[in-house]
């Protein structure tokens, strides 16, 4: 069996669409596999080795393998290896939950290495490694044991390597809320990137060890400066609308001008209102797809979410995540 969609130009690393053969001995010879399996030999092309990372490209590859053939076998296909990692979120106080979206912890095993893929969802973040140094930022950033790092919001995907001795914790605040606890630059200062912090705001390893949002409840209780958020009434209008409105439809709700709103959003958020207003609407339409039957056309969710077709809002998801439709 051959699923051939091509193979990369880049002689040196994997294609995301690789080529892929495939050979089920066991359909003839069945005592080749367990009664009721099958065994599966797959191979991809491989460039020459000329000193990659083989660890990163082969985990890049399973992942690629996996998400091809569920999409060109109509099924789910997985790997008896493929819970590669552990996620939780953890709610917030309830006084910290008009700042605070929530705390979440990340942790490998020793099962499989991958790269996990996030998408922009127009909120700052910040981080602290408990295990061994991680790559992210899209492997230009080494994270390193007990290091805290604030993480910008993001206009674009970002992906970070996962393998088994990664311990990440962290806390996802609501946008334009990094003021209410940390004097610090403005926030397009820090869009799209991962910078790491001062150690007079950074969180304490030992006393995270034991539980993190306990930890994480008081300092951020301790730390709270002002009980407002600047622009929660705009972001109220922009989720109320799905991101479908209009920036002077913004500024004249809020009593403000576009150019004192844009100035506002890129200090407190760290995006410009459209930025944000796109992204909102982008997430929409994710949602919609992940969740809808799929009698549903995607040009209907293009024209729900308001895109003007279907290339405008794939487009849009290939900008955002780096993938096609079909490879969500």
């Amino acid at each position: 069996m051959r699923m051939n969609s091509g193979i990369s130009g880049n002689t040196k690393t994997i294609s995301n669409d690789p080529t892929i053969y495939i050979n089920i001995s066991s359909k003839r010879q069945s005592g080749d596999a367990p009664e009721g399996s099958e065994n599966w030999f797959v191979m991809i092309n491989a460039p020459a080795n000329s000193g990659q990372n083989w660890n990163i490209l082969i985990a890049e590859a399973r992942q690629y393998i996996l998400k091809k053939l569920t999409r060109m076998l109509a099924v789910i296909v997985s790997s008896a290896q493929q819970k590669a990692m552990e996620y939780k979120k953890i709610k917030p106080d309830k006084d910290l939950k008009p700042f605070i979206h929530f705390y979440w912890e990340l942790k490998g095993n020793e099962l499989e290495k991958q790269w996990e893929r996030v998408f922009p969802d127009g909120c700052a973040g910040i981080l602290i490694n408990l295990g061994d140094t991680c790559l992210t930022d899209n492997g230009s950033l080494s994270m390193e044991f007990g290091k805290t790092y604030v993480v910008g919001a993001m206009t674009s995907f970002k992906d970070s390597f996962i393998d088994n001795n990664t311990h990440l914790v962290g806390v996802c605040l609501k946008p334009a809320t990094f003021i209410n606890f940390y004097n610090y630059a403005p926030q397009n200062e820090l869009t799209n990137d991962t910078i790491e912090f001062e150690k007079s705001n950074s969180f304490n390893v030992a006393k995270i060890l034991n539980s993190p949002s306990d930890y994480f409840n008081q300092f951020f209780s301790e730390r709270i400066k002002i009980k407002n958020n600047p622009l929660q009434s705009v972001i109220n209008d922009i989720h109320s609308t799905n991101g479908q409105i209009s920036i002077y439809e913004l500024s004249k709700r809020n009593f403000t001008t576009v150019r004192q709103l844009e100035r506002n959003f890129k200090k407190f958020v760290g995006l410009s209102p459209k930025e944000y207003s796109n992204i909102i609407r982008f997430q929409k339409a994710l949602s919609i797809i992940k969740n809808s039957n799929k009698n549903r056309s995607f040009l209907d969710i293009a024209f729900e979410c308001g895109y003007y077709d279907h290339s405008h809002l794939t487009n849009e998801i290939k900008r955002n995540t780096g993938l096609l439709p079909s490879q969500l």
